[in-house]
């Protein structure tokens, strides 16, 4: 299975990547989610900008399924180090998020190595797709 290309040289045209004029999803996986490249582009940007490049960024519940309905945008970060795991960080982040995005609902997860493991980290950890 060959890996997406390199941001710079794809473009999208009602959700649907291509390179070269090529379906994308004809060659590689890459998950119906119901935000916009721009969207994605934004979540990912400010979450390297609050989190550092080691951030993992992960859409869950219903925007990342395509059969499913609802607004908010649901996000986990991963690989947060434990100082930048504050509420602070968190209201900082979501702060610029929504100036991005528009005033919509947020709902973000910060798991850090000292997170403790629950029900519903092991239920997003298994419908997670990372943007």
């Amino acid at each position: 299975m060959l890996p997406l290309p390199p941001k710079a040289d794809r473009h999208t045209d009602a959700g649907v990547f291509y390179r070269n004029h090529v379906d994308l999803r004809e060659i590689c996986f890459f998950p119906e989610v119901r935000i916009t490249e721009k969207q994605r582009n934004i979540i990912e940007n400010t979450a390297f900008r609050h989190f550092g490049s080691e951030v993992r960024v992960y859409l869950f519940g219903s925007r990342a399924r395509d059969d499913k309905k609802g607004g908010d945008i649901d996000l986990l970060l991963e690989q947060v180090s434990d100082d930048d795991a504050s509420t602070t960080k968190k209201i900082s982040f979501l702060t610029d998020l929504k100036k991005s995005l528009g005033d919509r609902k947020i709902d973000v997860i910060l798991k850090s190595p000292s997170t403790p493991d629950t029900e519903f980290l092991r239920i997003v950890d298994r419908t997670k797709i990372p943007l």
